[in-house]
């Protein structure tokens, strides 16, 4: 519509072994029911899920999220959005291999073929570029 012409939803790292700690929790329920309520608006809904090489070579140690699943063996490493989320075969899902959804990713690119205004992005880009250890 109209109104959403320029807005989208990202639904990131809903996946087995990130958000295996929220089952139960009605969170990834209402991951799903966000992601329903955005589609019958007219709004794309975009997806990012991480998967990351066997060992986690490209883990950094200044990333305590990622280093603590690789140190216990629990790395993403099987790119898998869970279930409950519905994702149609027509809906971006982009695979990210760092903290950052655009690091090392097409997101940045994804989001540019969706005319969004990349610029209203580029703050939080910069924060997360470089896996920073306050926020990761």
């Amino acid at each position: 519509t109209a109104t959403h012409d320029r807005t989208a939803l990202l639904v990131m790292d809903v996946q087995a072994g990130i958000a295996d700690p929220f089952e139960g929790t009605g969170l990834i329920e209402r991951v799903a029911s966000a992601a329903d309520a955005a589609r019958a608006a007219g709004m794309p809904v975009l997806f990012v899920q991480v998967e990351l090489r066997r060992g986690g070579p490209e883990v950094s140690e200044h990333n305590r999220v990622f280093a603590t699943m690789r140190d216990e063996g629990r790395l993403p490493t099987v790119a898998a959005l869970h279930p409950a989320l519905r994702v149609a075969d027509d809906e971006l899902v982009v695979t990210k291999r760092r903290f950052s959804a655009f690091a090392g990713s097409d997101l940045d690119v994804a989001v540019a073929r969706l005319a969004y205004p990349v610029e209203l992005l580029e703050h939080p880009r910069q924060v997360f570029l470089r896996d920073p250890p306050a926020l990761a």
